[in-house]
């Protein structure tokens, strides 16, 4: 069983799963040389692992031991860049590599035979800004769970918590709009800069569910 990720924005890659034989298709588009959301990132990371097992558990139900492996298929227009972005992540998301330097390496060593796979310098930070949201929640999460004295020995990874909770998720067909409500977080991303900038002044405001501004004491911070 293959899944097809489709990556891209651009006109003219936009097709249906009757172009390719049938096959489920995922799409998670957004711009060439650009990055996606880390929420966008979180969502493809775990749809494709979920897809992964659950066809490698029916395959090996129905066929035993000599069941066939399912398979994802990530894609954008060159396959470098964006697809480099997406499959890093997923790697650092299901534990295949403890740092986003070693998933960026393997899929460098892979994917190219001169090793500059993943090269536009805001995927690979986005790469990095993804494992320390993981690295984050994760924390959270284990603090949460008094079951777990210890997270050195024996405690879930952040994939085996998060998983656990998207799947029930998506087994009581929850509106998309509930479903996102699993998924709170923030992030801000700054620059790029104009050169001949010397400092940068950054306000930061809070915005009430009441929807009344609300300025919190936070000093600009000033960046040079």
């Amino acid at each position: 069983m293959v899944k097809i990720y489709n990556l891209c924005a651009e006109e003219g890659f936009n097709y249906t799963s009757d172009h390719v034989g049938g096959l489920a298709i995922g799409k998670y588009p957004f711009c060439d040389h650009n990055v996606s959301s880390i929420e966008r990132i979180l969502e493809f990371s775990a749809d494709a692992s979920l897809f992964l097992q659950r066809m490698e558990q029916f395959n090996k139900e129905r066929e035993g031991k000599d069941a066939k492996q399912p398979a994802i298929v990530v894609h954008c227009k060159a396959g470098k860049g964006r697809t480099g972005m997406m499959i890093c992540s997923l790697l650092v998301f299901i534990s295949m590599f403890r740092s986003a330097e070693e998933s960026i390496e393997h899929y460098n060593q892979s994917r190219v035979d001169n090793g500059k796979g993943l090269t536009i310098s805001s995927q690979i930070r986005y790469v990095k800004f993804f494992e320390g949201f993981l690295t984050l929640e994760l924390f959270l999460k284990r603090s949460i769970e008094t079951i777990f004295p210890d997270p050195s020995e024996n405690a879930p990874s952040w994939y085996e918590l998060y998983l656990k909770d998207y799947n029930r998720i998506l087994d009581s067909r929850i509106l998309q709009e509930n479903q996102k409500k699993q998924l709170k977080f923030a992030c801000i991303t700054l620059g790029p800069f104009a050169l001949k900038a010397t400092s940068i002044r950054i306000c930061v405001y809070h915005w009430a569910e009441s929807r009344c501004a609300k300025e919190e004491a936070i000093p600009p911070q000033e960046f040079k």
